[in-house]
């Protein structure tokens, strides 16, 4: 019997089998300062660039909430995996070069993997009807999903943490359903990273840096584009309304409970991090496209409380010009 798990996003995780961990100590204490997520891998299923940069994007969103505040995190926009085949992170990715420019030393980062499985297994049911009892076939879908917390300098997986939950095709779907294609992974992956974040704090250095700002911000539809090759479907080809509607829907899935106001003005923004609640400088509607002259995300704004400076942004503005800013 498995108990149900309500996430922060409304989605109920029915048929879970709950959450398994297994925790390994270094062979001695950490004083970890960054995390970099990887590229999620996904089997049993065809998956878009623009899934896969949702599914990435939430992930860095629960990372940046749980230990943003110590931590410093870059997702997959933000270095490349050079040699898919070599286990080492170190060795297979250009991740250390960020590292030793951010100011920290290759003992001090951390990297998390996320893997998902779908597997579809057969079904049916009864249905009642006038014309007697009869038989409906469907399939059910279980997504396995599994978060690796590694340190690559010690050879170490200081956690590995796996969930499931089983997707019954006949039980009433979440509202999430309506513009999520699974609402029910999207929250499974959320407690795992949340599960992982949380125990990289347990290992983090002790350093205060300051709050940078309330401004909270969201990554835009059209920010997928970052994402580098990988082992994702092409986008499908699509009308301007069906462009339009995917992106509207794309934009619920980044930014849960954002307005029919905001959800418009999304699916239109360029690459960047939108401002959904802003500041003196930064105002709602506005959207940062450059952070230093680099792409900017939500989780990249949030690094600059460890620069110890602000930032040159250039920000789109919700009237339509483009200016420069220094920020926070």
């Amino acid at each position: 019997m498995c108990r149900a798990v309500v996430m922060a996003v409304g989605v109920l995780l029915s048929g879970c089998s709950g959450l398994n961990r297994v925790v390994k100590a270094p062979p001695q204490p950490l004083q970890l300062t960054t995390v970099f997520l990887y590229p999620i891998a996904v089997t049993g299923q065809e998956t878009s660039s623009g899934r896969l940069f949702e599914l990435s994007q939430r992930a860095m969103d629960v990372a940046v909430r749980e230990a943003g505040q110590t931590l410093a995190f870059y997702g997959p926009t933000e270095f490349k995996v050079i040699k898919q085949t070599v286990s080492d992170p170190w060795v297979a990715t250009d991740a250390i070069p960020t590292l030793i420019q951010s100011g920290s030393r290759a003992d001090q980062g951390a990297v998390l993997k996320l893997f998902v499985e779908r597997r579809l297994t057969g079904s049916s049911t009864e249905v009642e009807s006038k014309k007697g009892q009869s038989s409906a076939s469907n399939e059910i879908t279980t997504w396995l999903a599994r978060a690796e917390l590694l340190h690559p300098t010690s050879s170490t997986t200081l956690l590995e943490v796996s969930g499931q939950v089983v997707v019954d095709p006949f039980a009433r779907q979440p509202p999430e359903a309506e513009w999520d294609s699974a609402p029910q992974l999207t929250a499974l992956l959320e407690q795992l990273v949340s599960s992982a974040a949380r125990h990289a704090l347990e290992h983090a250095a002790s350093r205060s840096v300051p709050v940078t700002s309330t401004v909270v911000f969201g990554a835009t539809p059209a920010a997928a584009q970052w994402l580098p090759p990988h082992s994702f479907k092409p986008e499908p080809e699509l009308d301007a309304l069906q462009k339009e509607i995917a992106a509207q829907n794309r934009a619920r899935v980044l930014i849960p409970g954002a307005s029919e106001a905001q959800m418009v003005a999304l699916a239109k923004a360029p690459a960047g991090a939108f401002v959904v609640t802003g500041d003196e400088k930064l105002k709602p509607g506005d959207v940062v496209i450059s952070v230093d002259q680099a792409p900017a995300l939500p989780h990249t704004l949030a690094r600059l409380r460890f620069k110890g400076a602000p930032g040159e942004l250039e920000v789109k503005r919700a009237s339509g010009t483009t200016e420069k800013a220094i920020w926070p």
